[in-house]
């Protein structure tokens, strides 16, 4: 069930006794829920998780994922076939210094480093397609709208809404 933008907005009215929007108008409130769904993928990425094949470039070992995403979250498989561990880079360094020159038919391993978490590296480079596991970013929600992250979220953007409001009126 998809919860309407129009629904949490009219809750956080209704607790922040402002059901006319003269203090806080409604375009601010959904401001702050595209703000929340924003914060909600930062602290829990599998809450954008979206499985997609990825076209491999096999010019090259490292691949981007696509533009859409924050973060990779894992490479499952060969498309059709072979499934593909996660290793570390530095045992793949150490064992085979060369391993990024390396070529196949089908990718082995997957290498990732959080610190440029858009990025993936395959060992062996392939042509063909993976499945990856990836955080895609929030959709920008307007009024009339749904939240663009899983329902299970709703009371977290509700209570960040309450949370900019009162910051807000504080004085």
């Amino acid at each position: 069930m998809a919860i309407l933008v129009d629904d949490i907005v009219s809750r956080a009215q209704t607790v922040i006794q402002d059901t006319t929007a003269v203090r806080w108008p409604e375009t601010e409130l959904v401001q702050w829920i595209n703000d929340a769904q924003r914060e909600v993928i930062n602290m829990t990425p599998r809450a954008g998780a979206k499985t997609v094949t990825h076209v491999l470039d096999n010019t090259d070992s490292k691949q981007v994922i696509p533009n859409d995403g924050v973060m990779l979250l894992r490479v499952v498989r060969n498309v059709g076939g072979r499934a593909i561990r996660e290793v570390d880079r530095d045992i793949m360094d150490s064992q085979n210094p060369d391993w990024h020159e390396a070529t196949g038919s089908t990718v082995l391993h997957y290498i990732h480093d959080p610190i440029d978490p858009q990025t993936f590296y395959v060992y062996p480079k392939a042509s063909g397609s993976v499945e990856i596991v990836y955080c895609k970013s929030p959709s920008t929600v307007a009024a009339g709208g749904n939240i663009s992250i899983p329902d299970i979220y709703a009371n977290a953007i509700w209570d960040y809404i309450l949370h900019r409001a009162y910051i807000k009126d504080a004085k």
